[in-house]
């Protein structure tokens, strides 16, 4: 398989992910982790999880993004963690 299918599967699996985690959240509350870190070459890394509570009551922590931010100052956090939300349909 050519690279570019490789990453088209992967996106497909992502989004099916995502989806399966979105429809096990519902309306319930949630509570947003994100863990910031630089990579080898400078850049700043956010990783996003979300965790909730299931109908059984079973808690869950799933992992939902990895995305690369150029300021984590105090007023430009809630804008990242806006966009992350919005991105995955949450």
């Amino acid at each position: 398989m050519s690279p570019d299918i490789q990453n088209e599967i992967l996106k497909l699996l992502s989004h099916t992910v995502l989806c399966l985690i979105r429809k096990q959240i519902g309306n319930n509350a949630f509570a947003i982790i994100v863990d910031g870190t630089q990579d080898i070459s400078g850049q700043e890394q956010e990783s996003f999880c979300i965790r909730y509570v299931d109908e059984d009551l079973y808690p869950h922590e799933d992992f939902i993004g990895l995305y690369q931010v150029d300021e984590t100052s105090g007023s430009a956090i809630p804008q990242i963690v806006k966009d992350a939300l919005c991105r995955n349909g949450l």
